[in-house]
C-alpha cells in the first residue's frame, strides 16, 4: 500500500537538499519531524523502495561504515521540480 504523505514527505527532503545525497537515517528522521509522527520501519522502507523502483531516487553506500544515502535521480528532480516547484 502506497502512503503518499510519506512518499510525498520523502521528495521534498530529498529536493530541498538536492544535489546533495542523505543518510538514511538522517532521511527517516526528517520525514518524522515534517509529519510529526512516528514512521514505522516497515513504512518507510516500503516507500523508499517504491521510489527506488519508480527510478525517482537512487542508493548508495557513504563513509567508513557504508551508511545508506539516498538521492534524487534525473527523473526525480524533474519530478519533484514539477509537484514542489
Amino acid at each position: 500500500m502506497t502512503d503518499e504523505l510519506l512518499r510525498n514527505t520523502i521528495m521534498k527532503i530529498l529536493y530541498r537538499v538536492d544535489p546533495v545525497p542523505m543518510r538514511r537515517r538522517t532521511l527517516a528522521a526528517e520525514c518524522e519531524i515534517a509529519m510529526g509522527t512516528v514512521i514505522s520501519k516497515e513504512s518507510f522502507d516500503s516507500e523508499i523502495a517504491a521510489l527506488r523502483r519508480a527510478k525517482l531516487i537512487g542508493e548508495g553506500r557513504d563513509g567508513i561504515l557504508g551508511e545508506d544515502i539516498h538521492f534524487l535521480t534525473v527523473a526525480g528532480q524533474a519530478e519533484a521540480r514539477r509537484a514542489f516547484g
